[in-house]
């Protein structure tokens, strides 16, 4: 069984987080000012933000805790750190892709109604997260299970 340092792979699972986050939010940010959202601008922070918020929150609460207590490190199974990463990749990435393909998924629920029944952008974040909302859920256990344990 392969082992490996828990404070390190903690480490290693929130500075994936933060690097993909940083993208997705210039991502967003872009797109943003470029009027991608049109008028629904702070609503699609709030829905990104809502996706983002938990699990790197849960993470840098934890890491913060671990500081104040001084609790020693110790190692454990490379397996658990890998199931967390791997799970948090593949939500990641999901997340990562809405930018391209809530568009793109905007456009086919407007293109047989006319301009005065369109449907505006924020109806397909919520198609999305048919999707997301799952993968958001799995990751955040993952996370949890992995950065509480003792």
């Amino acid at each position: 069984m392969k082992m490996i340092s828990y404070n390190i792979a903690r480490k290693k699972l929130l500075i994936q987080w933060l690097i993909m986050a940083a993208v997705i939010f210039l991502i967003f940010f872009i797109q943003s000012l470029l009027g991608k959202y049109t008028t629904h601008v702070p609503e699609v922070w709030e829905w990104l933000f809502r996706l983002l918020t938990p699990p790197l929150s849960l993470m840098i609460g934890v890491l913060i805790a671990q500081l104040m207590s001084n609790a020693a490190d110790f190692e454990t199974d490379h397996f658990y750190f890998r199931l967390s990463q791997g799970i948090s990749w593949f939500f990641l990435v999901v997340l990562l892709l809405s930018a391209v393909l809530v568009p793109v998924i905007h456009m086919q629920q407007n293109m047989s109604l006319d301009k005065e029944h369109e449907k505006n952008i924020m109806e397909a974040f919520n198609t999305y997260n048919n999707f997301l909302l799952p993968l958001q859920g799995l990751s955040t256990l993952a996370l949890g299970l992995f950065f509480t344990k003792k």
